[in-house]
């Protein structure tokens, strides 16, 4: 007899959910738009603060009209829209100049998709107005009225992605330009080949450490100006001369373009290109560093020292003192160490509600499941997190957790000395964290650094919610701390295949990459280990990778393994509720926003290494070996991950 009002509820239920995405979505839309200033006016206090500590950084000049129209030459003028932007190479600049040529072509739209727009046309100097080809008067009255804007990065990490595309592709003019100096002076090669392509043959790169040299030798810049792509940001864009009126990061790259396209009043008219040059994260420095002289590092850093202060970015030294945090938090505007928790878990949490509907789905039939005690008694929620609706599985069908078996929680690590619960997906340096403070409950912690990676894998070290019978089960998900991290679901699978198919792992071997490449490799007898295989050459495809995710009858056998089994269904973020999600795109900033919320901040060190901090691979490179249908079955496979984890939908590799 009670299913039939809850049918009836169900049915008029899809009107008031779509009520309620519309309503808040218009909701955040005002909330962004008031956190702006609040979001970036500490960067732009930041960059004056230090401009009027450092009189060098101002160039020696008065103000910007002193200076000599060529060193304008990177301010690109918008005359349609009243913008200028000051373009910093290997910062997202392809991509917002896509964006520019698109405004550029019209001053009301509709606008041309700036992705359809050819990478290389945007470099040609014809199809854009830069400020440097205005006379002085004119100059003067745009800068006065005009939003200007730009976007930083990282300085070391801008001289490794720098680095990566200059030194380590076929590149002719930069071979001539370059190169050949650096392998002769730096590299002891007397007589470097004549072209960039005999070099590559023979095997001859430009290594990293020369790359180094090259830039703090004091002789490189008596030769002429540093090239673009490692020019110090300061001396391309001038920041303690002009008064931008945007100051955005590359860490911070999606969320800072959708409040610049807000400014400028576009947000519903253009969109910005998503591309792993977009939303990549920061490179392990460590690895790229480590083979560099300590002297060479410190010469460096001297070079880069302004950009390091100016746009927030802490000196790259080992440990985090107090003052290399708040600059960060200054340049990323999420507050200040000792911010209350509920403020730094607003801001972290906001890209939930904006890019999924976990927030948006109606209330539980049973309020008294969460009472308002209840909520009250775990310290590190928000009023707002408090306040949350909860919500029904949409893709599982069950009203809540409670009703899952015990093995479908066994992805979750119970840590009961700190009232801690962490669902595991991106997990090995996670999984060590939880493994120093489940050792201790007070502090001193190991370094979780320490603790070998294999060793946080043996189910025997840690606890997990599954090991508890339902009713401490019960107790500890509504009074511990619950926490996940994230990753682009199509990348996630890069580094699945990476790990798991190109590696000598006979266990994999055995359990899958025989199958595949049996079935879908067309190898009728494949060797029988891995050592075999490997060493006849003989590896799984990406692209029999991909065939097999697709393939019906793969979970018919068994479910997927949970490197590559979607993360909503490790996690079940529709019928837990999280305390807090963070991204691996933004790791290290997520990493200390959580640390804070837990008041661990000041007691142990999450552990840098490739895993955490790689760059985003370039999906097109890979994805491009696989047939556009399967592509388009992977996305309807991994589909939820995406939109309940706010990842754009990957529509260039979608399309025809």
């Amino acid at each position: 007899m009670m299913r039939k009002p809850m049918l009836l509820f169900g049915t008029s239920g899809v009107a008031f959910v779509i009520f309620l995405f519309i309503y808040q979505l218009e909701n955040l839309r005002d909330r962004r738009a008031q956190r702006i200033l609040k979001l970036h006016d500490p960067r732009k206090a930041l960059l004056r603060e230090t401009c009027l500590k450092n009189k060098m950084y101002s160039e020696g000049k008065e103000n910007w009209e002193d200076m000599p129209a060529h060193e304008l030459d990177f301010l690109v003028v918008d005359d349609n829209h009243g913008i200028i932007y000051c373009f910093v190479p290997k910062v997202a600049c392809t991509n917002w100049k896509r964006v520019m040529v698109a405004l550029h072509k019209n001053s009301t739209g509709p606008y041309e998709d700036p992705l359809s727009i050819p990478p290389e046309s945007v470099h040609d100097n014809d199809v854009l107005a830069f400020l440097s080809d205005f006379p002085k008067p004119e100059r003067i009255a745009r800068m006065k009225h005009y939003t200007k804007f730009l976007f930083v990065r990282n300085p070391f990490v801008r001289l490794i992605s720098a680095f990566r595309d200059k030194f380590q592709k076929r590149n002719n003019v930069v071979y001539q330009r370059t190169s050949r100096h650096i392998l002769k002076k730096y590299g002891n090669i007397s007589d470097p080949p004549a072209s960039v392509d005999e070099a590559f043959d023979s095997g001859l790169h430009v290594s990293f450490s020369n790359f180094i040299q090259f830039l703090v030798d004091p002789e490189t810049e008596k030769d002429e100006p540093f090239e673009s792509h490692w020019k110090q940001m300061h001396r391309l864009c001038h920041p303690c001369l002009i008064d931008y009126d945007f100051i955005g990061h590359q860490e911070t790259l999606q969320m800072d373009v959708e409040h610049l396209l807000t400014i400028l009043n576009l947000e519903n008219d253009i969109t910005f290109p998503t591309s792993p040059e977009n939303i990549s994260a920061q490179d392990d420095l460590s690895n790229w560093f480590g083979v560099v002289p300590l002297e060479d590092r410190r010469k460096l850093y001297k070079i880069y020292e302004p950009d390091f202060e100016l746009f927030g970015y802490p000196k790259p030294e080992d440990g985090k003192t107090q003052d290399t945090l708040e600059r960060l938090c200054l340049s990323t505007g999420l507050g200040m160490p000792g911010d209350p928790p509920d403020e730094l878990e607003e801001v972290a949490g906001e890209r939930e509600v904006w890019a999924s509907l976990l927030r948006l789905l109606p209330p539980r039939p049973d309020p008294d499941k969460r009472s308002k005690d209840s909520e009250a008694a775990r310290p590190a929620k928000s009023t707002a997190e408090r306040n949350v609706p909860q919500k029904q599985d949409v893709f599982r069908g069950e009203e809540n957790w409670e009703d899952m078996p015990a093995h479908e929680l066994h992805f979750l690590v119970v840590d009961d000395n700190h009232g801690i619960i962490y669902c595991f997906v991106a997990c090995t340096n996670w999984k060590r964290v939880m493994v120093a403070l489940h050792k201790n409950s007070t502090g001193p912690y190991e370094d979780p650094l320490s603790i070998p990676p294999e060793s946080v894998h043996d189910n025997e070290v840690l606890t997990f919610l599954s090991d508890f019978p339902k009713p401490e089960r019960i107790a500890r998900m509504k009074h511990y701390t619950k926490f996940l991290f994230v990753r682009n679901p199509f990348v996630r699978l890069i580094s699945a295949f990476r790990d798991k198919f190109q590696k000598r792992n006979n266990v994999v071997y055995q359990r899958t990459s025989r199958h595949i490449l049996k079935k879908y490799g067309n190898i009728s007898d494949p060797p029988a280990s891995v050592d075999e295989a490997f060493d006849s050459g003989l590896h799984v495809s990406f692209s029999n990778f991909i065939q097999f995710l697709v393939d019906p009858e793969t979970e018919k056998d068994e479910p997927f393994e949970s490197h590559w089994k979607q993360m909503h269904r490790l996690c079940h973020p529709c019928l837990i509720d999280y305390d807090f999600i963070g991204h691996q795109e933004t790791l290290q900033m997520d990493v200390e926003h959580l640390l804070t919320i837990l008041n661990l901040e000041n007691d142990i060190t999450f552990p840098t290494s490739p895993e955490n901090i790689s760059a985003q691979d370039d999906l097109s490179n890979w994805f491009g070996v696989v047939p556009l249908e399967d592509r388009r079955k992977l996305y309807k496979i991994y589909e939820p991950d995406f939109e309940l984890f706010g990842y754009p939908k990957p529509e260039e590799l979608l399309q025809d």
